[in-house]
């Protein structure tokens, strides 16, 4: 589905971006493809993010880009003050001569939790409207409540091209090799010591950063010849940063921060 083609249908869009990575997860060609359309950053995964640094984030777009930003995690939090951007954005939008409720639609790159984003904002008590202007079979407009409707069917958003490698294996936007997975968790470890000093040594205590070697040594990852295994010491780090051992984590700091 292409909802470029929705556009004329569209009054928000929800830009739902990672908020342990706020810039990188965003797609910046966006703009330029919604033009007139009233927008919502929505910094999604934000029970795995920094809290401090998250608002330091919210106030980088709120304040210097003029951008409604709104945390949000699966579990619900932030879903009733994105609602209530929303209804904000409805009172901002040009009078028409006939009533209709706001309608949105949620788009982002790879990963970012679009789908569990709809979800969570429909909930059980979602009514389909039924065959809409812009829909065709298989989509739907859904009423999360009265004068706010959204598209039951995500819009992708290419990944930015200029991302290292590290960031896009964070957002589990690409499968690497055995050789790319010990470069970029040497990367992600260099990047979690310097912005979070002291941290990592709670999980693998003696180094920080740890290397493969250490990490292997303390979790026992030995392979041929008694030598430290430093790819599986690499798939550890890695599940142990996607399983959130590390701590609630934000790996981008806003400007002048």
């Amino acid at each position: 589905m292409s909802w470029h083609r929705l556009l004329p249908f569209i009054d928000a869009v929800l830009e739902v971006a990672d908020a342990r990575l706020p810039q990188a997860s965003r797609n910046p060609d966006l703009v330029s493809r919604i033009r007139g359309k009233g927008r919502i950053l929505v910094l999604h995964k934000a029970d795995l993010a920094d809290v401090e640094r998250g608002r330091q984030w919210l106030e980088f777009f709120r304040n210097r880009e003029g951008l409604p930003a709104v945390l949000v995690s699966a579990r619900g939090y932030g879903l009733a003050q994105l609602e209530q951007a929303l209804v904000r954005l409805s009172r901002e939008r040009p009078a028409r001569r006939y009533i209709r409720p706001i309608r949105a639609v949620v788009v982002g790159i790879p990963n970012v939790g679009k789908s569990t984003l709809i979800n969570r904002l429909v909930g059980r008590s979602a009514a389909r409207t039924g065959a809409l202007p812009g829909v065709t079979r298989g989509e739907q407009w859904l009423r999360i409540r009265p004068g706010l409707e959204i598209l039951d069917t995500p819009g992708r958003l290419p990944l930015r091209p200029d991302l290292p490698p590290w960031q896009l294996a964070v957002l589990r936007a690409v499968s690497l090799g055995d050789d790319e997975l010990e470069i970029n968790a040497e990367e992600l470890l260099a990047v979690v010591a310097r912005l979070y000093p002291g941290r990592l040594p709670a999980c693998y205590p003696g180094e920080d950063p740890p290397s493969l070697e250490h990490v292997a040594r303390i979790r026992g990852l030995i392979g041929k010849g008694g030598l430290p295994d430093r790819t599986r010491a690499a798939r550890a780090i890695w599940q142990d940063f996607w399983d959130g051992r590390w701590g609630r984590l934000t790996l981008e700091l806003p400007p002048e921060v």
